[in-house]
């Protein structure tokens, strides 16, 4: 007799997710059988200098093959063992991974990973730390940025990261079919939402643009704002629980109504300009340092110039003895910049505002 796990069992259908028995037979067979395999791949531990082996294994399905007589021992004990075992061997060398969606051929739509490494975690993230300790509050209680954020929410909760890139799917049951295959617990990234899709636009803008466009729509994503969010929060999301998932955008006036309401979008965080708290918490993780004379005169020009943490890391980057000095440099200009575009405005504005008086006193009586 003869029994074969595939990896993708759906052949017929538009459904591409990936087996979960495949990839507990794939784990079971690539652990028990690396001894006897002549081929074997290996990828670091998670200490140091430990090192993880397995079978370097590369097909889509694995065949059983056993006498008829073992037929009951094989459906009633066998198969639940192999299940069970392969289950934990994916539990125990589970390392975090960053998933990112391509189109596979035939296959469609496939997940493929690799290993997240990264230091990001809300000790060493420069941010306020009101609106730090409110994201951590949220996190812990499973209430559902950009990198540096994500990677730290990542690390915070041990969840697997997929970046979802909508330009490529097809329709509303492709993304749907993907968001079935991804893990229980994991962070579902969709970055610049607002330039992605049309999905993203307010009603009235797709209308106008629906309006005057003359493109080709044959080969055009026939995804819709309402499948989205259905795979976001419909009833084929109850499927796969502990999910999270991140919108970033420039322009959130853009985006349609109904995808950032509140209780879809738990949260709306504005990833605002470095203020003091932030930087001496910067200047810790990449100076070692927690005082400094220029700490006041900095705090006072970051209290009234907008700059981002990441415009301070630069500085704080450039090998150079004078680092704290070149970011006061940096501060004062753009102080002095952003003043002498204040006063600029204002004299364009008190010129309009003459300009109007004149043609107001032109006008006959």
């Amino acid at each position: 007799m003869k029994i074969c796990y595939e990896e993708f069992p759906f052949i017929d259908s538009k459904d591409r997710s990936r087996s979960k028995l495949y990839k507990q037979v794939e784990a079971y067979v690539g652990q028990r059988c690396w001894e006897m395999a002549e081929k074997l791949k290996v990828k670091p531990g998670k200490g140091k200098t430990e090192m993880k082996f397995s079978m370097d294994i590369s097909r889509k399905s694995y065949q059983l093959t056993f006498n008829r007589r073992h037929r009951d021992v094989v459906l009633n004990a066998y198969l639940k063992h192999v299940s069970e075992e392969g289950k934990k061997i994916l539990k125990q060398s589970k390392f975090q991974k960053i998933h990112s969606n391509e189109d596979d051929g035939w296959e469609g739509q496939t997940w493929k990973y690799f290993d997240f490494e990264h230091s990001a975690s809300f000790r060493t993230l420069a941010m306020e730390p009101t609106l730090k300790q409110r994201i951590i509050n949220d996190l812990e209680t499973f209430r559902k940025g950009k990198s540096s954020l994500i990677a730290a929410m990542a690390n915070h909760l041990q969840y697997d990261i997929y970046s979802l890139e909508l330009t490529t799917i097809r329709d509303n049951i492709e993304l749907n079919n993907l968001l079935l295959d991804t893990t229980k617990k994991a962070i579902i990234v969709i970055e610049d939402i607002d330039c992605t899709l049309d999905v993203t636009l307010t009603a009235a803008n797709r209308t106008k643009k629906k309006k005057g466009s003359k493109e080709d729509d044959s080969n055009k994503s026939k995804l819709t704002l309402s499948g989205l969010l259905n795979s976001i929060d419909g009833l084929s999301s109850g499927c796969v629980q502990e999910r999270i998932f991140v919108f970033t955008t420039n322009h959130i006036e853009k985006l349609d109504p109904a995808l950032i309401r509140r209780g879809r979008m738990d949260m709306h965080i504005v990833m605002s300009y470095c203020r003091f708290e932030a930087f001496k918490l910067l200047a810790k993780n990449y100076l070692n340092i927690d005082h400094h004379p220029l700490f006041e005169r900095i705090g006072v020009l970051l209290e009234e110039v907008d700059m981002t943490p990441g415009d301070i890391a630069e500085k704080f980057d450039a090998q150079t003895p004078w680092r704290q000095r070149s970011l006061v440099t940096a501060l004062e200009d753009a102080k002095e910049a952003a003043t002498l575009k204040a006063q600029e405005q204002k004299e364009q504005a008190a010129e309009k505002s003459v300009a109007d008086g004149d043609h107001d006193d032109n006008e006959p009586c």
